[in-house]
């Protein structure tokens, strides 16, 4: 298969391409006193609230989505399509049936799974050319080995790059929490 799209991605040129973003927002117990509409009053208990984990460890789905295309239009390329994955975890595992019939434990991304399939066959759901995704950081894509596997087949075997924009920080920015 030729590698020139995961060529030219490494190098920035993305010129003619289109591109689709990969955002994902992950919802966790705050373990906190509980937040707007559950309050604690003296004779109840607060409750936890869930809330997505934007600012301590990730940009919201919009910032996300507007940086994904920034990235994408300032190199010559198209974006055509996102890919939304909202109350998604990248790494807990569920009890799931493997197609042996044994019971066995995985993580289940039904969208990012999804999104590898297209960009294997290279059209979104809406019918666009698909040439590439992008993601904000690498743990956007995936937290799992087995899903990281299934993206490294799909960059090397179907020649579709997937890119971080994080590798492209200028040296001298800081990320969201101060590390170089």
């Amino acid at each position: 298969m030729d590698n020139e799209l995961v060529q030219r991605a490494r190098w920035g040129d993305l010129k003619g391409q289109n591109w689709a973003g990969l955002v994902r927002l992950s919802f966790e117990t705050d373990e906190g006193p509980a937040t707007t509409g559950n309050d604690a009053t003296e004779n109840t208990e607060a409750k936890p609230a869930y809330r997505p984990m934007t600012g301590r460890d990730i940009k919201s789905r919009d910032e996300q989505v507007k940086d994904n295309r920034s990235f994408v239009e300032s190199r010559g390329g198209r974006y055509v399509y996102t890919y939304e994955e909202p109350d998604t975890s990248a790494w807990k595992r569920k009890r799931v049936r493997l197609p042996n019939g044994e019971i066995g434990y995985r993580v289940v991304r039904p969208v990012f799974e999804g999104a590898l399939e297209d960009l294997k066959r290279g059209i979104t759901p809406n019918g666009e050319r698909l040439d590439g995704l992008i993601v904000y950081d690498i743990d956007r894509l995936t937290r799992d080995n087995r899903h990281l596997e299934d993206a490294i087949e799909v960059v090397q075997n179907f020649g579709r790059p997937i890119i971080d924009i994080t590798v492209w920080r200028p040296k001298g920015d800081q990320a969201q929490d101060g590390s170089p």
